[in-house]
């Protein structure tokens, strides 16, 4: 990372500006071993929140993956105090107001590090 940011301000002293992803990839291809892509997140956020009601009430959350809630959030206000409250996904569902869908990110090709 120290190499790229070091990239960055050596292209820019030399007078280059840094505006388009073009001018990103020109200044790190040199770099050895380095290959770079760009990643745009395509989100259709669409109307309406999906928030759990009260969230900011609790300060402690769990996303467990495994054992009786697995796939389940829990929360609770304080931290080793107090009952989890416990969302299912079926009670998640009832909280939705718009669907939840996955982003599709556009990638660029990467490009090949002019010297390994």
């Amino acid at each position: 990372m120290n190499q790229i940011l070091h990239a960055i301000n050596r292209y820019i002293r030399l007078g280059f500006d840094v505006t388009v992803e073009q001018d990103i990839e020109n200044v790190i291809k040199g770099i050895k071993g380095t290959s770079v892509a760009n990643l745009n997140s395509i989100q259709d956020r669409g109307s309406g929140n999906n928030t759990l009601p009260g969230n900011s009430n609790w300060f402690k959350w769990q996303w467990p993956i495994t054992g009786e809630f697995s796939r389940c959030i829990k929360a609770r206000d304080i931290p080793g105090i107090g009952e989890w409250k416990i969302f299912t996904i079926a009670k998640l569902d009832k909280f939705r107001k718009k669907d939840i869908n996955k982003p599709i990110p556009q990638v660029s090709t990467h490009t090949t590090p002019l010297s390994k």
